[in-house]
């Protein structure tokens, strides 16, 4: 009697708690999406990624347990998931990240398994003399049994021992947790076998990870994600809505003034700042000079000042206009705030 793989309990363990981690995302995305978040503060990001990041844990983990955590695939997946999940930017992000890019980690992982047996598939036909014996080109179909092992569509073909050989060779249905989902992973795990002169080899199935034009797609993502990247960081160009501020001092306006004003849209989610067009990223510096506030360098107009940020126009105007009543005095400044539709701040030029 075969027996049966039991993956550890660690593994199955966490298993266990994802679909309830899906669950607990998937209302997240409609806490996000809802009035409902007016009403009670959010659960901050990094919460949401500690979650997000145990559900990579256990993909490393089933990973490990089944063999194939040293595959070039599946450690070039889990790595690409852990990191998407560090630049993930929203819970909605999130857990639409979770959702379909976890699922593809998965059937990774299993098809590098499948692949794995395939190997142990091979040498059991290979030695196998009805298989020496066979001159002209055949196709053989190994199906895979629910309980674990294969057998052959048509085994006719077959001695009695190559059969019993086959059935024993361990599936993704040996383990507990795929067992379950038999119909979910049945295509996945059948085996094509072409034999012509006496050599049995695997007819691969057009894997999508491993087609061409899915390392494009992965090429583009890296591209986009590197332009969002450097769009963030300000050393891309930006579009987007947002606003734009002109404000006129009454009396002369300081840098540490222009720097509580940046920081402040900042910290109301602004995408991309610019002062008189200078686009401002970490290393920016606003200091005062002795002919006016230098900006990265360069003197910039103060009167009017005129910043402009990427972001939603009432969370920065609140913000700013908050600044102004709490921290300078009335009629210091003259500000005026108009939002627009189609901002494109440059790139840090130097």
């Amino acid at each position: 009697m075969r027996g049966v793989s039991k993956l550890p309990k660690r593994t199955l363990t966490i298993i266990a708690v994802l679909a309830g981690l899906i669950f607990i995302l998937n209302v997240v995305v409609f806490y996000n999406q809802s009035d409902i978040r007016d009403l009670r503060s959010q659960p901050p990001l990094d919460t949401s990624k500690d979650f997000a990041n145990q559900l990579v844990e256990s993909m490393r983990n089933l990973a490990t347990d089944l063999g194939v955590e040293e595959r070039g695939a599946v450690k070039q997946a889990l790595a690409k998931l852990h990191y998407d999940v560090y630049l993930a930017r929203s819970r909605t992000e999130l857990a639409q990240l979770v959702q379909h890019d976890a699922a593809e980690v998965r059937n990774i992982i299993s098809s590098e398994y499948i692949r794995s047996n395939g190997e142990q598939v091979m040498t059991i036909l290979n030695e196998a003399p009805e298989i020496q014996a066979v001159g002209s080109k055949t196709v053989l179909t190994l199906e895979p049994l629910p309980d674990g092992g294969l057998a052959a569509r048509d085994s006719n073909r077959l001695t009695d021992a190559t059969v019993a050989q086959l059935a024993e060779v361990p599936t993704l249905f040996s383990h507990d947790y795929f067992r379950n989902l038999f119909d979910s992973f049945y295509d996945q795990s059948v085996i094509n076998i072409e034999i012509e002169n006496g050599t049995a080899r695997i007819i691969q199935p057009e894997s999508d990870y491993d087609s061409v034009a899915y390392w494009e797609r992965e090429i583009q993502a890296l591209r986009n994600e590197y332009n969002r990247t450097a769009q963030l960081a300000g050393y891309g160009e930006l579009s987007g809505a947002g606003i734009e501020f002109r404000i006129r001092p009454a009396q002369g306006i300081q840098a540490e003034d222009v720097r509580n004003l940046v920081g402040e849209i900042f910290d109301a989610e602004a995408l991309g700042v610019t002062i008189d067009g200078k686009r401002m990223t970490a290393t920016s510096f606003i200091i005062d000079g002795d002919n006016g506030i230098i900006v990265d360098g360069s003197r910039i107009r103060t009167n009017p000042l005129v910043i402009q940020a990427v972001g939603d126009y009432d969370t920065i105007n609140s913000a700013v206009f908050l600044l102004f009543d709490q921290i300078w005095l009335p009629g210091q400044f003259e500000i005026e705030a108009e939002p627009r539709e189609n901002l494109t701040l440059p790139a840090k030029t130097r």
